[in-house]
């Protein structure tokens, strides 16, 4: 992982992220999903995409959610700045970042943009702290499993072994990033409609976002 962070500067124009959502969970846990069915239902929203080495898939809704540079370029972009905040993730060996030209984005307040990750959505929170985290994972592992089988990706195992110990971890800090203000929300999602749906009232109604917060603790009792 490597923060270079926003410039003084940079900072000034997109202020401390009040106009953005961050979904945080491993691969399986339907981040891309709920983020796309929050942006139809919040009106004016956008995303703010990753950079990404990894190959294209077949799936035109992949030059929507990423841009591609090869390997080169990446860290090219990296040493000049034009990268932000960069990652490596092991399961498929490749490299995953936030541009400078992305997070520009955010200098439009009458906008909510929304961010989906891994590895990168806590750093991200912890640069504009007054962005909100959301914490998403499937239901079960068993659940998880059957996702990643579903999208027939030659690293589906690397994936698995990964998000489960992603998983384990969320759920071994999860009151600790609440208490600490790190985190806004956590929902386990079997149906991305449904929780962007919740999501969507949950940021509008703080009694509701706390019965959220209740029943995520009551299920991640009896998680496996």
């Amino acid at each position: 992982m490597r923060a270079l962070g926003p410039s003084n500067n940079l900072k000034e124009k997109i202020g401390q992220g009040e106009n953005l959502i961050i979904f945080l969970g491993s691969s399986g846990a339907g981040r891309d999903t709920v983020l796309e069915n929050c942006q139809a239902s919040i009106k004016g929203s956008e995303r703010i995409r990753r950079i990404t080495t990894r190959s294209k898939r077949l799936n035109r809704l992949d030059q929507i959610r990423l841009i591609f540079v090869n390997k080169k370029n990446f860290l090219k972009m990296l040493k000049s700045g034009e990268i932000l905040l960069a990652c490596h993730y092991r399961a498929n060996n490749e490299f995953y970042g936030i541009s400078r030209a992305e997070l520009l984005k955010l200098k439009n307040h009458n906008k909510t943009y929304l961010f989906e990750c891994t590895l990168l959505s806590l750093p991200l929170k912890k640069l504009l702290p007054k962005a909100k985290l959301i914490v998403l994972i499937p239901p079960s592992f068993d659940f998880l499993k059957k996702r990643l089988m579903d999208r027939d990706v030659k690293d589906w195992r690397k994936r698995f072994k990964n998000s489960c110990l992603e998983i384990q971890i969320i759920l071994k800090n999860i009151k600790k990033m609440f208490k600490t203000g790190l985190v806004d929300l956590a929902l386990t999602n079997s149906n991305s409609k449904e929780t962007a749906l919740k999501i969507k009232k949950a940021l509008r109604n703080k009694r509701y976002a706390d019965q959220l917060q209740q029943e995520f603790f009551e299920k991640i009792k009896r998680y496996d």
